[in-house]
């Protein structure tokens, strides 16, 4: 969703207990190559 109250867009991944791992492991990709690209990471998980 794009945030009310600045330029930010946000995804969310809703996910089962068994997929956890995975989509854990898929931010932690995204968030090692962020600095490369034009967009920041939010590092914030909740589970």
């Amino acid at each position: 969703w794009d945030s009310p109250s600045n330029a930010q867009r946000y995804f969310v991944k809703l996910c089962t207990e068994k997929e956890f791992p995975k989509v854990v492991e898929n931010f932690r990709q995204i968030i090692d190559i962020s600095d490369r690209l034009s967009f920041t990471v939010s590092r914030t998980c909740s589970g």
